[in-house]
């Protein structure tokens, strides 16, 4: 093994060896639930497969990509294998992982701003819904995104990687080069703008509907993936204050290393669950989830008739 593909010549693969099993096992069983979630989905009638549908499966495929891009990167027992290969081989390995990372956390914030404009659109927009061009061609959008995705951050990932190297964290670099940081900070202020223009208008149309006293099942469809869009929102991007606080003290000199390594450990633990609150919130959050998943186990010997109690997993109103 050269020892060029250590941050330093003391760093020891695995420092935190329990931190990083209990990182993967906290990811693999985001994975499994996401997997089942996505199986879940798949048993909806394609009647009712409609826009907002796809922008679940697409997180859902995100959260998925994501985790495991990350236990990649982290893994232990496989880091410390590719470290010891040699020192083009473990590079490779590297910017190809980072890539993946990088790429899956920018088609999530891309899909979690379509996902925003589509509620926006259907709620505040109704009547302009059917002839709207990204909510008609949603499978050519998020194909335009997972590969533009790709593309960008490759470029970026695969340029200027002197920096790059093992340690503490796997293979993950402990710090982006400069246009990898360009790029997410381009990502994160665009996908947040969107995000929060788009559900604030939501919002106040959602109080508008709430005055007007409306009922029924349909109204409280729109209501909750509503909501649910702007709760995953928000708990996607309060994820990043730990983050950003692990990179600024990543800088400051000042700053123990033990503060910025807890710092950092928090901020992936935190992405890891993050894949797991999400189908809770959206099973919390969508009517006729557990009766979907009763029928499809056989729970009760007699299928759930839809009514005000039992209703699709997705808003049939939109698109």
């Amino acid at each position: 093994m050269e020892n060029s593909i250590l941050c330093n010549s003391t760093t020891e693969i695995c420092f935190n060896y329990t931190k990083s099993t209990a990182y993967v096992s906290v990811s693999t069983i985001s994975i499994a639930i996401n997997i089942f979630n996505l199986f879940v989905l798949n048993t909806i009638d394609k009647s009712k497969r409609t826009p907002y549908f796809w922008i679940i499966i697409n997180i859902g495929i995100s959260d998925i990509a994501a985790s495991a891009a990350y236990v990649v990167l982290i893994s232990c027992e496989l880091n410390q294998r590719v470290a010891n290969l040699s020192f083009k081989d473990a590079q490779r390995f590297q910017i190809v992982a980072w890539t993946f990372a990088l790429a899956t956390l920018a088609a999530r914030k891309l899909i979690l701003a379509i996902g925003s404009y589509e509620r926006y659109v259907s709620i505040c927009l109704p009547m302009k819904a059917n002839s709207n061009k990204i909510l008609n061609n949603m499978g050519i959008c998020f194909g335009v995104v997972w590969v533009t995705c790709f593309v960008i951050n490759a470029a970026c990932a695969a340029t200027s990687v002197e920096g790059y190297c093992f340690g503490e964290f796997g293979s993950m670099p402990t710090i982006p080069n400069y246009q990898t940081t360009v790029v997410f900070a381009v990502f994160i202020t665009m996908t947040s703008f969107i995000c929060a223009y788009c559900l604030i208008k939501a919002w106040g149309e959602l109080k508008q509907m709430r005055l007007r006293n409306t009922r029924g099942g349909s109204d409280l469809m729109i209501r909750r993936s509503a909501q649910y869009i702007m709760i995953i929102c928000v708990m996607y991007y309060f994820s990043y204050i730990p983050t950003f606080m692990a990179a600024i003290f990543a800088v400051i000199e000042s700053v123990p290393e033990m503060v910025n390594s807890v710092t950092r450990w928090f901020a992936l633990f935190y992405q890891a669950l993050y894949g797991t609150l999400n189908i809770l919130a959206y099973a919390y959050m969508t009517p006729g989830y557990w009766q979907q998943m009763q029928k499809l186990f056989k729970v009760n010997k007699t299928h759930p008739e839809v009514g005000p109690n039992t209703l699709p997993l997705t808003d049939t109103t939109s698109v």
